[in-house]
């Protein structure tokens, strides 16, 4: 085994380019922005949602290919479905499945859609479903049960309060754990604090910044727990999933579509005909039928709505914006919410994702350090070139991937 096949992905969650400069100024990224490289101005993956973002990440595919595209599973009606917690429902194959083909242990924490995947050190993101679950059997049954019972034993103080930032606070003190006892080779983790500062309180807010300021110091925690298992050169990778944009109206569209006369799952279950499954910043029509000629229909009304300059409504999404995002494969149709208003049935956010990646000031980042790589800033690419990066830090084989390795980033 090489001395360079180790890696710590670090997901910012609700992170974004305009966060950069704040991070500037933090001290340990200060730091780590002075050994590896920066790239700026980088486009995530559509829909800019937890979940398909992640999982292309982790696959370097776009969600038409993975098949993970959107956090919840559609559930027409509201019946209360879960989330996409499972590793089975990713369709194509991992960056941690390589990593363990190939004799490489690898440890997760909270990482989307790993809730049974054969992850060594696993305690994967998923909360109870079902009226006699709790947290710790969730956590015990999806993930490994002796990481999962020694961490909560452990650090399970800091999750009493059950919301940010003292859930991030057990992710990284589990992970420092998992690298300084088990030298793991694949290190994952995934930090909800800032995204979830954002929805509570707006992009720029005075809690926002704390949150921004609380992930620099545990991204130092990381950094030093790396270099003491692994020495100065280990291979680090940290990225933002998607941005936030502040929002003051929301709107469930199938308001729309039962003025106009339609019948939806939220009026009758069973014998509903069309339905807008709200996503944020977008907004995805199902039909039962199948019929062209109503599809035709309602398209002619949302584009009515758009010319009469609706504050809701944007645009209707292109052809292309459905493939990629796999949503073209079920459904027949998709919008884009305007700047300041998303598409909710539940809830209210101050700031919200899911908006394409075409949308202003909605770019996002990541940032390498390795043996591998070069010092410096680039600008641009998509987050799909992440896997092939990481394929090389761990001396994987690639696989049939959208993202492609950009040399521009390594070492001459």
């Amino acid at each position: 085994m090489k001395k360079f096949d180790n890696l710590l992905l670090i997901s910012l969650d609700g992170m974004s380019d305009a966060d950069i400069a704040i991070l500037r100024n933090m001290p340990n990224f200060q730091r780590l922005l002075s050994l590896g490289m920066l790239v700026n101005n980088v486009d995530s993956v559509f829909l800019t949602n937890t979940y398909p973002v992640h999982t292309s990440v982790i696959t370097g595919c776009y969600p038409k290919r993975h098949r993970i595209i959107e956090n919840i599973q559609a559930d027409p009606g509201g019946e209360g479905k879960p989330w996409y917690w499972d590793r089975k429902h990713i369709k194509t194959t991992t960056l941690y499945d390589e990593a363990r083909k190939k004799g490489l242990t690898v440890a997760s924490v909270f990482w989307p859609v790993t809730a049974y995947g054969k992850i060594k050190y696993n305690i994967p993101e998923i909360q109870p479903f079902g009226r006699f679950d709790n947290q710790i059997l969730a956590s015990l049954r999806a993930g490994n049960p002796w990481t999962t019972a020694y961490s909560f034993l452990k650090f399970g103080n800091r999750l009493l309060e059950k919301k940010q930032p003292v859930i991030d606070d057990f992710a990284t003190a589990a992970v420092v754990s998992l690298i300084e006892r088990r030298r793991s080779n694949l290190n994952l983790i995934h930090l909800l604090d800032v995204d979830s500062h954002k929805h509570k309180t707006g992009v720029s807010s005075i809690e926002t910044l704390a949150a921004v300021k609380r992930m620099d110091a545990r991204v130092g925690m990381l950094d030093r727990a790396m270099k003491k298992s692994f020495g100065e050169d280990y291979n680090l990778i940290i990225f933002s999933d998607h941005g936030a944009l502040d929002v003051e109206r929301k709107i469930d569209l199938n308001h729309y579509l039962e003025s106009w006369g339609y019948l939806t799952p939220m009026q009758e279950k069973k014998n509903w005909e069309v339905w807008f499954r709200n996503c944020g910043g977008s907004a995805f029509l199902y039909t039962r039928s199948n019929s062209k000629s109503l599809v035709t229909e309602i398209r002619s009304r949302i584009s009515q709505v758009i010319a009469d300059e609706d504050i809701f409504i944007k645009r209707i999404l292109s052809s292309s914006e459905m493939d990629s995002s796999g949503y073209g494969a079920e459904s027949a149709l998709g919008v884009e919410a305007r700047l300041g208003s998303n598409f909710l049935n539940y809830g209210y956010y101050q700031a919200n994702h899911g908006y394409s990646i075409e949308m202003a000031d909605y770019k996002v980042f990541y940032y390498l350090k390795g043996s591998y790589i070069a010092q410096g800033i680039r600008s641009g690419g998509s987050l799909l070139d992440i896997a092939p990066i990481a394929c090389l830090m761990l001396d994987l084989d690639t696989w049939l991937m959208d993202g492609y390795l950009r040399t521009d980033l390594l070492k001459t």
